[in-house]
């Protein structure tokens, strides 16, 4: 008879040492793997979210003060809704509060064709206008913020009823449009977190990431600047430097 040989109790153990740490090194390699992996999902996430609020911050103060013919600082300004004769394209605060004000003129805009009586405004094509929200009516040397009393849309126009008799008058290169009047600015939030904060119609929080804002206005070769710094977790900040295109 053929004698069998089987496996002793030693090389039995010796098998499962061997397999447990295994197991246990697939087991930190695979842990390590996924915390370094959440971590660049974090930051990659805080990177997106940081980029996509510095293209809208951007793009806003970018626009300020803007009109089709000149920047809303070159006009001679009123506002109708309250008989203030300055407005800003642009304002700033650091202390006590920390704020950005960007005025401007909706980029959809109608050129005026005519204007009947004091009141009445007749567009070459058809604009969207929205009764609760402030229009914004400029030439090359005038512009007044006004609101809007009635408007009717017909075939290739539209006709524009004001609240108020127009302040100026206008030439022929007379446009009108949406008054935007947008607030970027640092408020506490519902966890009492002080956050980055979007006013236009209603106030809305942009981003959670954002806990200061530090601006700074420069001018180089007569065109303006706007630097900003913003201050993020872990004593983090994040830089802005943007043109002002109606400068």
């Amino acid at each position: 008879m053929k004698k069998q040989m089987g496996v002793s109790l030693t090389e039995v153990l010796i098998s499962l040492f061997l397999a447990s740490v295994i197991m246990t090194l697939l087991i930190q390699l695979y842990l390590g793997s996924k915390r370094q992996y959440l971590e660049t999902e974090k930051i990659l996430e805080t990177r997106f979210d940081l980029q996509w609020v510095s293209d809208l911050l951007s793009d806003s103060i970018r626009r300020a003060g803007f009109t089709p013919c000149l920047g809303i600082d070159h006009l001679q300004v009123i506002d109708r809704r309250n008989h203030q004769n300055r407005i800003h394209a642009l304002q700033t605060g650091n202390q006590p509060n920390q704020f950005i004000h960007v005025n401007r003129m909706n980029e959809h805009f109608a050129k005026i064709i005519k204007i009947q009586g004091a009141t009445k405004i007749v567009t070459q094509e058809p604009v969207i206008l929205h009764k609760k929200r402030p229009i914004l009516i400029a030439d090359c040397e005038h512009a007044e913020v006004q609101e809007l009393f009635d408007m009717e849309q017909q075939s290739n126009n539209s006709l524009i009823t004001l609240n108020k008799p127009l302040f100026f008058s206008y030439d022929r290169s007379a446009y009108i449009g949406e008054y935007l009047e947008e607030k970027w600015f640092i408020k506490r939030n519902a966890n009492d977190v002080d956050t980055l904060h979007y006013q236009l119609v209603q106030t809305e929080e942009i981003t959670p990431l954002i806990h200061f804002m530090h601006t700074r206005n420069r001018h180089i070769e007569e065109k303006q600047f706007l630097e900003i710094i913003m201050g993020l977790d872990e004593s983090k900040t994040h830089e802005l430097k943007v043109l002002v295109r109606g400068s």
